[in-house]
């Protein structure tokens, strides 16, 4: 049997292997890659990836919120105007049903265009 002092290196100038066929083991002064590899993910900042951070980045939670909550405004704005006011002989019920629409395709509609503005600015910047 050969001591792996005595062993000749391997063709890459990679540790050689030993009768087994199991490598050498490194000397300390060498790095691994699994510590180079460890190091690196250590440093690397926790960010979310893929959709949720293009969420994060175009602010959508909180421009969903300034959005329906201009479309409510706005409806009870104009349910008072139109319904309230004048007062209406039909039942409120349709009205209340025409209002719960016109809040939510408001909102979704602002919620877009706040969303759009704020994508156009992120592209400024890129």
């Amino acid at each position: 049997m050969t001591d792996d002092a005595d062993a000749p290196a391997s063709p890459d100038g990679g540790p050689a292997s030993g009768a087994n066929g199991a490598a050498s083991e490194p000397s300390p002064e060498e790095g691994t890659t699994a510590d180079v590899e460890a190091e690196w993910e250590d440093t690397r900042p926790e960010r979310p990836g893929g959709a949720a951070a293009m969420i994060e980045a175009l602010n959508v939670r909180d421009n969903a919120f300034r959005g329906f909550i201009f479309g409510f405004v706005f409806t009870a704005a104009v349910f008072t105007f139109f319904v309230v006011v004048p007062g209406v002989d039909r039942s409120p019920l349709y009205y209340v049903a025409l209002a719960f629409v016109l809040a939510t395709g408001l909102g979704a509609l602002v919620t877009a265009a706040l969303v759009l503005r704020d994508a156009y600015r992120l592209s400024k910047t890129l």
